[in-house]
This record gives structure tokens, C-alpha cells and sequence, in this order.
């Protein structure tokens, strides 16, 4: 049997379903109750083949139907993405490509009691 290597954002996995998506500034941040998982580089939502780019219109729309739904799988390539999957199937990646950041960070996740990961840009 193969099994993956743990990722931070597998902490996801145990987060109770999202419940609120917020578009602030220059970043989203999706809240899973206590959770919190900053976006800050280039977002992109893939579902039914299907990808929308934070540009595109109708990218909002397809964030906000994730709410009340739950994590099941993260995944990450090193160097250009780390992503979540919901129980539908739609999956959410940000990336972690040095020509789509917006700062030092690419990503934080954290909650109410003390887990703080942050991601760096290279």
C-alpha cells in the first residue's frame, strides 16, 4: 500500500465544513469555523473540467457554492500548486509559481488553538 506524504493542509481535512468565503483587498480567505485558509497568490476553482481564474467572470459564484461543504483531499505539486478538494468534487488550488505572487506568502492556514502555517514564495 502507497501512501501520500502528509501536507499541512491536511489539517483541513479534520475542519468542520466551510462556512464563509471572504474576498479581501487582494486575497480570499475560506473559513472552516476555527480554520482559516489565507489565499494570497493567483486562485484558481477547477470543477466538471472546467477551470475559472480569479479574473473570470462566475469565479465568486463557484467559491460560495463550496459553502457547507467539507474537505476531502488536499494535494501539492512543489512549485506550482497546493490545492483542497470538497465533497463535490470541485477543488480549489492556489499556486505557489513565482510569476503568480502577490507578496512574501503564498498561503497561511491557521485556527483557534495556535496552528499558524504559512507558506513562502520563492
Amino acid at each position: 500500500m502507497t501512501t501520500r506524504p502528509f501536507s499541512m493542509l491536511d489539517v483541513l481535512l479534520e475542519a468542520e465544513p466551510l462556512s464563509q468565503v471572504v474576498f479581501i483587498h487582494d486575497y480570499i480567505q475560506l473559513v472552516f469555523q476555527d480554520t482559516h485558509f489565507n489565499l494570497y497568490n493567483r486562485v484558481s476553482v477547477h470543477r466538471a473540467g472546467c477551470t475559472l481564474k480569479d479574473s473570470d467572470m462566475g469565479f465568486a459564484d463557484e467559491l460560495r457554492r463550496l459553502i457547507g461543504q467539507r474537505v476531502v483531499d488536499t494535494s501539492s505539486e512543489a512549485g506550482q500548486f497546493s490545492a483542497v478538494t470538497f465533497e463535490r468534487g470541485t477543488q480549489v488550488s492556489v499556486s505557489l509559481r513565482s510569476q503568480d505572487a502577490n507578496g512574501p506568502e503564498a498561503f497561511e492556514l491557521g485556527n483557534n488553538k495556535g496552528l499558524c502555517v504559512v507558506e513562502q514564495n520563492s
